[in-house]
């Protein structure tokens, strides 16, 4: 029988024309049993199975034979990509087999596995059943006469047998059935829930696809069986060696300190967190003071219950880079562990090192791209792009989210737009992938009381007395001072230049990076005009973060030293940095970022009371800035009605203000609306504007999806952070020779180095607003490398604030 090659490699010890083949047969089966084996427990293994058997049905036909062939014998000839599509076979044959039958949910598992099969060669993942203009792109995609013909014979023969492959089939209209019935228990009959549900299931299947399809041919390529790629992780014997450690630590802090009331206190909920252990799989709030060790307290209890479910793993996300750095780090020492723990972010990548070898690498790699690891230290960003975003890489690491322990750090920083995508994702998780998700923050949001709520486990809160444990960590008094029209930036560097006297240090919190520099300036004329020893620093995104890292490190010496010390910072200040001033200073914002300032402030008891003043700035423009407004306002509204600045962080008053900081949003809004006012959360639900257009262009009910969810629009559109930002090379310290090497000839045989580089030298790159690269062009401040990295002129970055946005004076040169 014709062999046809699913891959093709240069045989070992051969010369190049000779040519090793992984089979299509082959390849089917093993793609087919790891997506069936990553699936049990899912409710969807036999449909998993289906899918990877059939995935590269179009490989079996002489024209991808001619195509793959052509490409071996000449690599500098190459046929393009998509000379042969040979990616809609396979749903197109389960429509051909299947589709006549008359039984309930067989049209559903064609097209779920279909659209499946059609999108895993998609750089941008999965696509649409029905476009948001209404074109039915799964019929025509299943339709297409570019599909090759199929030799039937050797699939029946060397694949899978008609018998076995009708009941294979008949496995997964089952799981569909028993699919639908549970969704739609879960979803309570809420259609929007329900399609959203089946959506999600789609990307997981879509998620299995592509890992397994990857790691399939990744072994091929390395001339090693799949199995051997795989990490095989005893998570129950990790979760029993990490949770004795940490319990040891825990221990050790409290026989060291035993008579300390923070230490007292900080036992009391860390125990209760421990109790909560537990209790059932669900989504749970952890509602902790800063302070109050929630990174130990929080672990402590992912250990315990992840031992008890037997989880697989232990995902902890929090917003910003610095944090993970921080908490990875010291979890890393406290568990003494290895490459058990996984940080993920965009500052850390697999480095080419020499003393890690080859395979050391691939191995490395292959976890952070699978997710594949007992314990991921990840940000938000990563996290919603692995949800929402339209990109094969993110997506391929869906599946590994099933049957976890999710930690949500921060969990207030959740935007807005995200809050129904994020309620009906972590529903899911928790109703049909056996997750258990824990929100842990100071300030708890209200996500319980919207519309689309986050369906919070009964008895989900972990602390039995919120009241107490908020009261057995005050160690703030907090005052307000909001002025009609608010302070002159003058007046308000002026008190905090001779605050910082009395109390010896102080740090002051700004909304903008402008009022930030404005402040800071203003501070150092006045400290210098009245001749006063006083350190004045300054910390904004506009200081690349190897400079932000060099500037907390001087602070914390001078801190420890009781040296004066006024720092003006923006809110990266807020959250992640261990730091303890006796004063702090927060330009008028939402409770929750006033809540994290005031984590800043006497942070560790160093007297009984520090003071957290807030004040309000004059023509402090947040128009760019909703949420932030928004919250400002809320908090305003609260103290001119009555409540007491010194009562802003109780529970009671921050659930009051969450409700009315989410009322200030349509619906729309928080269904992530885009400008043509469709919103995301319909696209990967119903998708009604689709299903609209569809009937007024004439469409037929027959010829309707059973689906109609919009993936590839809804991936193309979502993103979490502005993506309209550039990064620019800074001339500070070893940005200098970093800078010169992009800007040199780089031969091709550098190709390596060069991206190694590049991963180095993003701690010396300064993320810029499109506006802002614009200005700095105008000036003609920055230019382009040969390496195509822009770069700024040493001139325009100043040792104090960062990146110069002004032309600066020079009396002897015109620029």
């Amino acid at each position: 029988m014709k062999i046809y090659a699913a891959h093709l490699r240069n045989a070992t010890g051969k010369n190049n024309s000779a040519a090793e083949v992984q089979t299509v047969a082959e390849h089917l089966q093993n793609v087919s049993a790891i997506m069936g084996k990553n699936a049990e427990g899912m409710g969807v293994a036999a449909l998993a199975r289906l899918i990877g058997i059939l995935h590269d049905l179009g490989k079996i036909s002489e024209a991808f034979q001619r195509y793959i062939r052509h490409n071996f014998d000449h690599p500098d000839k190459k046929w393009p990509r998509g000379t042969v599509i040979h990616s809609t076979a396979g749903g197109a044959f389960l429509m051909e087999r299947y589709g006549d039958l008359d039984e309930l949910g067989v049209l559903e598992t064609i097209q779920l596995a279909g659209l499946v099969i059609f999108s895993h060669h998609s750089p941008t993942g999965l696509l649409d059943f029905l476009s948001p203009e209404g074109k039915n792109l799964y019929q025509k995609r299943l339709e297409s006469e570019n599909s090759p013909k199929i030799d039937e014979i050797y699939f029946f023969h060397q694949v899978i047998s008609p018998t076995d492959l009708d009941s294979l089939f008949h496995s997964a209209v089952k799981e569909v059935c028993s699919l639908a019935e549970t969704i739609g228990s879960c979803s309570k009959d809420v259609l929007e829930t329900e399609a959203f549900y089946f959506g999600m299931t789609e990307k997981i299947l879509y998620s299995l696809l592509v890992d397994a399809d990857w790691m399939d041919s990744a072994a091929f390529s390395q001339g090693k069986n799949f199995a051997a790629m795989e990490q095989h992780w005893d998570t129950d014997t990790v979760w029993h060696n990490f949770s004795q450690k940490l319990e040891n630590k825990i221990a050790g802090f409290q026989n060291r300190y035993p008579s300390n009331p923070i230490t007292r206190a900080r036992t009391k909920v860390s125990d209760e967190a421990l109790g909560a252990a537990s209790r059932p799989t669900g989504i749970y709030r952890l509602s902790a003071p800063t302070g109050s060790g929630k990174t130990y307290a929080s672990m402590r209890f992912a250990l315990h219950h992840a031992l008890q479910k037997h989880k697989k793993h232990i995902f902890v996300i929090l917003p910003y880079t610095s944090i993970i750095e921080q908490n990875a780090r010291d979890i890393r020492n406290v568990l003494q562990a290895g490459e058990e723990i996984l940080e993920y972010h965009s500052d850390m990548m697999v480095e080419d090192g020499e003393e890690i070898s080859e395979e050391e690498k691939n191995r490395t790699k292959l976890m952070a791209e699978r997710w594949d690891v007992p314990i991921v230290f990840t940000t938000q960003v990563q996290f919603f792009n692995t949800l929402f975003a339209g990109c094969a890489s993110a997506a391929r690491r869906l599946w590994s989210l099933c049957d976890s322990v999710i930690i949500l750090d921060e969990a207030q920083t959740i935007p807005v737009k995200c809050t129904y995508l994020f309620n009906q994702a972590m529903n899911y998780l928790a109703d049909l992938q056996n997750d258990t998700i824990v929100l842990c923050t100071a300030t708890q949001p209200s996500l319980g009381a919207l519309r689309y709520p986050l369906n919070f486990a009964e008895h989900a809160e972990m602390l039995q007395d919120l009241s107490q444990a908020f009261t057995a960590f005050q160690r703030t008094k907090i005052e307000a001072e909001l002025p009609l029209g608010g302070m002159h930036i003058d007046e308000l560097a002026a008190e905090i230049v001779h605050e910082t006297e009395r109390e010896g240090n102080l740090l002051l919190i700004c909304n903008l990076t402008k009022e930030a520099r404005d402040l800071y300036d203003a501070a150092r004329s006045i400290a210098d005009e009245e001749g006063l020893q006083l350190e004045i620093d300054h910390l904004s995104t506009k200081l690349c973060p190897a400079h932000r890292r060099k500037i907390l490190d001087r602070i914390k010496k001078h801190l420890g030293q009781k040296k004066p010390l006024l720092l003006i910072s923006t809110q990266l200040i807020e959250a992640g940095v261990d730091i303890s001033f006796a004063s702090v200073y927060r330009v008028l914002a939402g409770c929750s970022s006033i809540a994290q300032a005031a984590g800043r402030c006497n942070r560790h008891g160093e007297r009984q009371y520090g003071k957290v003043k807030i004040v309000s700035l004059e023509n402090e423009n947040l128009s760019y800035l909703p949420d932030i407004a928004n919250g400002a306002q809320v908090t305003r509204d609260l103290l001119s009605t009555g409540t007491e600045a010194d009562m802003l962080l109780q529970p009671e008053i921050i659930q009051k203000y969450f409700e009315a900081f989410y009322g200030r949003y349509t619906e729309a809004q928080k269904e992530y609306s885009l400008k043509s006012g469709i919103t995301l959360l319909d696209l990967l639900a119903c998708n009604d504007h689709g299903v609209q257009a569809f009937w007024e262009q004439g469409g037929e009910e027959e010829t309707l999806p059973c689906f109609t969810q919009s993936f590839q629009k809804a991936g193309k559109e979502f993103f979490v952070i502005d993506r309209n930002t550039v990064g620019i090379l800074v001339p500070y310290e070893q940005g200098e020779s970093y800078i010169t090497f992009f800007d040199s000839e780089i031969p091709p045989w550098k190709t390596g180095e060069l991206y190694k580089k590049m991963r180095q030298a993003q701690a010396y790159t300064i993320n810029v607003f499109s506006w802002e690269l614009n200005k700095l062009e105008e000036n003609g401040v920055i230019w382009k490398t040969r390496a195509g990295i822009f770069a700024l002129k040493e001139e325009y970055y100043d040792e104090n604030i960062g990146i110069h946005f002004d032309i600066q004076k020079n009396d002897f040169c015109f620029i």
